[in-house]
């Protein structure tokens, strides 16, 4: 090729001018030696003894037969798409070329997977059956196999079990995804709250009775069993008398006459009755004064602003002093400061203490579930207070259905309710028109020929 003169001032802005101005004669004639290379059959100066020389063995050749022959050759590519293959042995100079994946390569993770699984299991989808008549032997062939005895080899309620899949474990595999197709999968990666394995309250599903309540009881136990219902009357009629008394002072009885006047004093405030609200206005207005004299702007003078500037010196001054003698005071009281500190660490341990056995203790009692609380039933105090003695004078008091809902609402596992009262219904008697009277009409009959409805509470 001739030389081409090299231009002193080039722009290469664009791709064009690198490729008009630069030179690559060296490039070209290194390929074109590759290539001559490849078509004599490579430079034989380097090349090992291994590829020049070669041992002639007789293959033996095994017995296949003609249908196997074809499927060999069906599995092999086509002619037709031999000259598309590459076999130049020269390399690539872009090396990070874009490449289109193979079907196989762009297949999800979770189809490879559920291949792989029912090839284990022996299943062959629907679609991937040659011909009918290989759906039909398949189908003979799954009836044929017997029944396998199913072998547990792993406890899937352990807590040691694997639920992970090598395919999901990648990066690009979002969390959201991963739980979705484990949770179809039958393998679920959700946490569960630690709430749901507590229990609602520790408070025991059936109770002992009170032993003061028994047929024939122990005196002492009688006893703290009426103290215990004597000391909730006690604080019900308490609660009761605060509340009254709150109450009193709010809602006053007052006569019929009276009330009427201060409903027409408060419809009928604020307009003109008799004058008086004239006369009222006009004395305002008279003796109306502001509350907020008027102000003068009097400049201060070169004196006073000298004086006002030394002042606020002095002030500054003294605060510095005041915080300097703070810092030296507060070094002597270090002793007392560690004090306070240890007693607010005890204070904070204390109220720790008190949670935790809040906590506790609200285990062992009903909570606020619903709207309305849970009230207890009174305690079981006989109405005689002498024993009965013998089991055959007792009446049955309570229905065990009843106490087992009880208990149920007690446990916070049923929220307390309350009993509703029925509606009023409202009976309607109809008149028909043949029955009526022609002489007299209804009372509540308006235009002629329309029905009459008398209404029963």
């Amino acid at each position: 090729m001739p030389k081409v003169a090299k231009k002193k001032h080039v722009s290469m802005k664009k791709k064009s001018a690198w490729r008009k101005n630069t030179d690559i004669t060296d490039v070209e004639n290194f390929l074109e030696d590759q290539r001559l290379q490849e078509r004599i059959g490579g430079d034989l100066t380097f090349a090992p003894n291994e590829e020049l020389f070669q041992i002639e063995k007789k293959p033996l050749k095994a017995s296949v037969s003609l249908r196997a022959e074809r499927k060999l050759l069906a599995q092999k590519p086509a002619k037709c798409f031999i000259s598309l293959e590459n076999n130049s042995k020269v390399e690539d100079p872009i090396k990070k070329r874009n490449r289109v994946k193979t079907p196989e390569e762009r297949r999800h993770p979770l189809t490879k997977a559920k291949i792989e699984r029912n090839k284990k299991l022996g299943i062959i989808p629907q679609r991937q059956l040659e011909s009918l008549k290989d759906r039909i032997t398949a189908g003979k062939r799954i009836l044929r196999t017997k029944i396998k005895k199913i072998e547990f080899e792993k406890d899937i309620w352990a807590d040691d079990v694997d639920k992970k899949i090598p395919e999901l474990e990648s990066q690009w595999v979002s969390k959201s995804l991963k739980q979705y197709h484990l949770k179809n999968l039958g393998d679920d990666v959700t946490k569960v709250p630690q709430i749901t394995h507590e229990k609602r309250s520790q408070i025991k599903a059936i109770e002992n009775p009170i032993g003061g309540a028994s047929y024939n009881p122990n005196p002492q136990d009688f006893e703290e069993l009426i103290n215990k219902a004597v000391e909730k009357e006690e604080k019900i009629i308490k609660t009761e008398k605060k509340l009254s008394e709150a109450l009193k002072p709010l809602y006053k009885m007052i006569t019929k006459g009276e009330a009427k006047r201060l409903k027409r004093e408060e419809l009928t405030q604020g307009f003109p009755i008799n004058g008086q609200n004239d006369v009222d206005s006009e004395l305002s207005e008279s003796e109306f004064k502001t509350l907020n004299p008027p102000v003068r702007n009097k400049k201060k003078d070169l004196k006073q602003r000298r004086k006002q500037k030394e002042s606020r010196l002095r002030k500054a001054r003294l605060e510095i002093e005041k915080q300097e003698l703070k810092k030296i005071k507060d070094l002597g009281t270090l002793k007392m400061f560690k004090k306070q500190l240890n007693k607010q660490d005890e204070k904070v341990e204390e109220k720790k203490k008190h949670r935790i056995e809040k906590k506790i203790k609200q285990k062992c009692e009903p909570r606020r579930i619903a709207r309305k609380r849970f009230e207890g039933d009174e305690l079981p105090v006989p109405d005689s207070m002498e024993s009965l003695g013998t089991l055959r004078k007792i009446k049955p008091v309570e229905n065990i259905l009843v106490d087992r809902f009880k208990s149920l609402q007690k446990r916070n596992i049923l929220a307390p309710n309350i009993k509703r009262r029925p509606r009023n219904r409202r009976l309607t008697t109809v008149k028909k028109k043949s029955h009526k009277q022609e002489d007299q009409p209804p009372p509540n009959m308006k235009k002629k020929g329309s029905k009459s409805f008398k209404i029963h509470k």
